[in-house]
């Protein structure tokens, strides 16, 4: 025969009721917190993203290099100094003054359009803008090549950098960041090598700012700023 004590007994309903509506309410306020505070690094991880790649393309902008031909091809002109981007020019976008991302009207996620003279702003700025106006992280991740002939190989975004003779590497990896802008063909000087996964178009604007543009899925439009993913 098993001994019961008296006054061993088990939770009421009601005890066990508050027990789980004071943990409701801790989570309530512990998770909001949590979410905020992974937000907020992932905000500061595209910031510091935002802040090298500038320093880097301001850092090729200063060196000399041999720029693309008619044909987009880099190494096949005279020495001059270029942006990292396909044709070795800023992106014809700004950002507009006023028009802002509606899903996150508090973070000032300007709309990008195509660059106009004087105040006005221009049209909505379509892929193929945000495509031109890509950074071409590959020209900044690889060191000096000696191919300076056919200029193919500069022509691939993986395998593009300075040729032998210019300063390089200017950035040891690509940034997590980093998304494929344009997915047609491999050929493409675009953010992406096929080594990243990232959210982010980095782009140059016109007047060399560089940022990372998104494509809204609300609207299709193109915007710069963070967000909600990273990379």
């Amino acid at each position: 025969m098993r001994n019961f004590k008296r006054q061993e007994r088990g939770f009421t309903l009601i005890e066990i009721i508050v027990a789980i509506a004071i943990l409701g309410v801790l989570a309530a306020v512990a998770i909001p917190s949590v979410l905020t505070f992974l937000s907020s690094g992932e905000r500061s991880a595209l910031l510091t993203d935002e802040k090298q790649l500038q320093q880097v393309s301001d850092a090729f902008k200063t060196d000399k290099h041999k720029g693309p031909d008619v044909t987009f091809n880099w190494g096949l002109t005279g020495n001059k100094r270029l942006f990292a981007t396909e044709d070795g020019e800023v992106g014809d976008v700004e950002l507009s003054p006023s028009l802002t991302d509606g899903d996150f009207t508090d973070r000032d996620n300007f709309q990008v359009m195509k660059h106009v003279t004087g105040p006005p702003v221009g049209a909505d700025a379509v892929d193929s803008d945000i495509e031109e106006a890509a950074l071409w992280i590959g020209l900044l991740v690889n060191e000096p090549s000696d191919n300076v002939g056919s200029g193919g190989e500069q022509n691939e975004s993986g395998d593009a950098h300075p040729q032998s003779g210019e300063t390089g590497e200017y950035l040891l990896e690509f940034p997590e960041s980093a998304a494929e802008i344009n997915t047609d063909t491999d050929d493409d000087p675009t953010n992406d090598n096929g080594r990243t996964e990232g959210t982010y178009s980095w782009i140059v604007l016109h007047n060399g700012q560089i940022k990372p543009a998104y494509k809204s899925v609300t609207d299709s439009k193109w915007y710069v700023g963070y967000n909600d993913a990273f990379p």
